[in-house]
Order: C-alpha cells, then structure tokens, then sequence
C-alpha cells in the first residue's frame, strides 16, 4: 500500500513537472530541440523517469522525501537524454556519448542525496560515520567533506568493483574527525562484536572456575575496553601486520587481571595440544 502511494505521488510530480517544465537547464541547443518537439516528447518523458525512480528505488532506501528531490532530477536528466534522440537521429556514437556525459553530470547529485540519507555506496566506513553521526558530534562541515569522500570513492569503485578503498576511507577518517570523534568512532564501530567477545571471555573464566575472586561488574567492563583497544589496533593497522602486532604488545603491557588469566587458559590449551606436563600460574 505505501509503495503504491509513493509511485501514485511519483506519477504526479512527473505530470506537474511535465506540464510546467522549465528549461533554465538546457543549452540554447537542447532548449531549441525542445521547443521544437516538446509535445511529442511530453508523451515519452514520464515513462523515462519512472522507470529510472524504479530502478533507484530497487537499489536503495528511498523515502517520500528523497523521492520528491529525484524526481526534479532525474526529471532534467531524461529530458536531456531524449533531446539528444532528436538531436542526432543518425548519429549512434555521438547520441550515446552525450546520454553518458548527462548520466554523469547528475549522478553525482542523486548519490549525493542516497549517502546522506543513510544508504551505503560502496564506501561502508565512512558510510557508518555517517549513520553515527549525532553520536559522533560530526559537524554539517565534516559531514560534507564525508560525503564528498565517500562520492569520489564510489566514482573509483564504478571503474574497478575488485580495487581495495580501506585505507582512503581511514585516512579520510583520520582527516576529518577530531581526535576524539575518530576514537569514539571505533567505540561505536565494534559494540555488538566486542560485548559478544566480552561475555564469551567472561564464560570461559566462569567455567576455568577463575572468577570466585573477581569483582563482576569491574572484570566485565575491563575485559570489554581491552578487546575494545584490540580491536581499535587491529581495525587500524590492517595491512600492517608488524604495527599490528606492535599496538597489541603495548596494549597487553596493561592488560587487567581478567586478560591476564583468559591468556594463560589460551596457553593452558596451547600446551596441551602440544603434549606439554609442566604448571601454569594464574
């Protein structure tokens, strides 16, 4: 039912804008191709810009908002396209190559739009700084060199789906954000896999019988913010495997007690897979 809405409230922004198209768009050229053919091209403009809303909407996440804000752009765009079928009626190459030049020129507007509303274009790390981006205090500023960061990313993805943005997309993280917004971004980042890691730690001291002495609550939360810093390094230093390791020596320099003896239980099964007899403190 709401779909139908939106396609019924598509269908109308079309017609208005059929009925009242403004050409402060064209070229002198394009608008001449217009004037001359408008009546003609009215009956084929509609069927052009819904099938184009389709196919976004099947992509991506589209509100009646967003929908309202594409429809004058992709609007302008197929108008443009179908001047070009008038235009060089005989001339297959030049037809096509100015139609890729249009889709080019406002694609950048319609992706603007999608990544700001939330929907990933290819560029997930700066997408989730996005979608965290009241808890993170990104500023209207920060959130435009984000999205600007993230389109240019998209436009590199679009010539090489297999190319590897990981290390732009951090360093554009470590660009923009603050200090604290960048390690607060992390904290965000891996909340659900560090609390499930926390409480199979906790389990299997409980089951090792390694916490009768231990404060719950303290151990918990100590458990949590060390594999959180763990995490931290290993998200950073990805492609880096002695920096890595490097962050995680200093890291464990500081371990609590709680890490201190899951180490030994990993040891413990460590040794026992290699036959080994002697002791293990905790």
């Amino acid at each position: 039912m709401k779909k139908r809405k939106m396609w019924a409230l598509a269908a109308a922004l079309c017609a208005t804008l059929s009925l009242s198209a403004q050409t402060g768009y064209l070229t002198d050229e394009e608008a001449a191709v217009w004037r001359e053919n408008s009546e003609q091209m009215d009956s084929q403009i509609n069927i052009q810009v819904q099938d184009k809303l389709r196919e976004i909407r099947s992509k991506y996440v589209v509100t009646e908002e967003m929908l309202i804000s594409f429809n004058e752009i992709v609007y302008e765009q197929e108008v443009r396209k179908l001047i070009y079928n008038y235009m060089y009626p005989e001339d297959h190459i030049a037809r096509f190559q100015k139609k890729i030049q249009i889709e080019s020129q406002y694609k950048n507007a319609i992706d603007r739009i999608l990544f700001l509303s939330g929907n990933d274009m290819a560029s997930p790390k700066l997408h989730l700084a996005i979608r965290y981006a009241n808890h993170l205090s990104i500023s209207p500023e920060q959130k435009e060199l984000l999205t600007d960061k993230a389109l240019d990313l998209k436009k590199g993805l679009d010539k090489d789906p297999r190319k590897d943005v990981w290390k732009q997309e951090l360093q554009a993280l470590q660009d923009i954000l603050t200090e604290e917004q960048f390690d607060r971004y992390f904290t965000y980042k891996n909340a659900g896999k560090i609390t499930r890691d926390t409480r199979d730690a906790w389990t299997r001291l409980k089951d090792a019988g390694l916490t009768t002495d231990l404060d719950s609550t303290k151990s918990y939360a100590q458990i949590y913010m060390h594999k959180l810093k763990i995490q931290k390094a290993t998200d950073i230093y990805t492609y880096d495997e002695n920096a890595r390791k490097e962050a995680w020596a200093a890291i464990d320099l500081y371990a609590p007690l709680p890490i201190k003896r899951l180490y030994s239980i990993n040891r413990k099964n460590q040794a026992k897979k290699q036959g080994y007899r002697g002791s293990f403190t905790w």
